[in-house]
């Protein structure tokens, strides 16, 4: 199975169909809207890793944090993962985690993350 096709019968003719749910972390509740995949050849529905992806970023929206993708964009303008670690002082393999959207980050830690964003903007 690759990212686009069914993991019962390795079609590639997919619907995708955008849905809205209720998710919970914790004690965390908040709304998501992620895709849900349908093969028309076998009728099966499922979800891929862009619905994990989805519901991560939502969670990091109703608790006001940033995105992997925005913390991606930080430690870009600040060069390599370990040069990010070194002036964060956050472990190279939380920062991997943090920008793959395995972990969720701090709110001291995203707090860093903007400060150092700020920082790298007037320089």
């Amino acid at each position: 199975m690759t990212e686009s096709t069914c993991p019962n019968c390795d079609s590639s003719c997919l619907a995708t169909e955008y849905v809205e749910q209720e998710c919970e972390h914790g004690e965390v509740r908040y709304t998501a809207e992620f895709p849900v995949r349908r093969c028309l050849a076998c009728d099966l529905q499922f979800l891929d890793y862009i619905c994990e992806q989805r519901k991560h970023e939502a969670l990091c929206r109703s608790q006001g944090l940033l995105i992997p993708a925005e913390i991606r964009q930080i430690r870009e303008a600040h060069g390599s993962v370990e040069e990010l670690s070194e002036k964060s002082g956050i472990e190279v393999a939380k920062l991997r985690q943090l920008e793959n959207g395995v972990k969720l980050q701090t709110q001291a830690e995203d707090k860093l993350f903007r400060f150092l964003y700020m920082l790298r903007q007037r320089l």
